[in-house]
């Protein structure tokens, strides 16, 4: 049993292997490099977030230190108010009262206002 050799399987053998080298070159490694390079974005990314994350850990640290800093301060200076000091500016201050006004002067007031406006609109044309 021998087996024989002919032109198509030679030339089969050569179309496969220029098949394999343009898929290879042309669309294999391009997509195997676009690949590793959405991978190293992601994993940048992914670093970026970490230290992003890290910062505002700290800074929240920081705020809320500087929170209890400020209200042990407070608690500490806290100022004594005498009432006899109170009682001091009671009689300085005026007391304010406002008298209610009449509805007719409010209805006058509308009046004069709505007439005042139609003499300043009176020359515009109307369409």
């Amino acid at each position: 049993m021998s087996i024989e050799l002919n032109t198509t399987i030679i030339v089969q053998a050569i179309h496969f292997a220029i098949a394999y080298v343009i898929i290879k070159f042309l669309f294999f490694d391009p997509v195997c490099a676009q690949i590793k390079d959405d991978a190293i974005l992601v994993q940048e990314r992914e670093n970026n977030l970490a230290q992003a994350r890290q910062l505002v850990t700290q800074k929240e640290r920081k705020t809320i230190l500087s929170w209890q800093e400020s209200q042990q301060y407070f608690a500490r200076h806290t100022p004594i108010v005498e009432q006899s000091e109170l009682y001091v500016f009671k009689n300085i201050v005026p007391q304010l009262h406002v008298e209610p006004i009449k509805s007719e002067t409010i209805y006058s007031l509308v009046r004069d206002v709505e007439n005042s406006l139609v003499k300043k609109v009176s020359h515009v044309n109307h369409r």
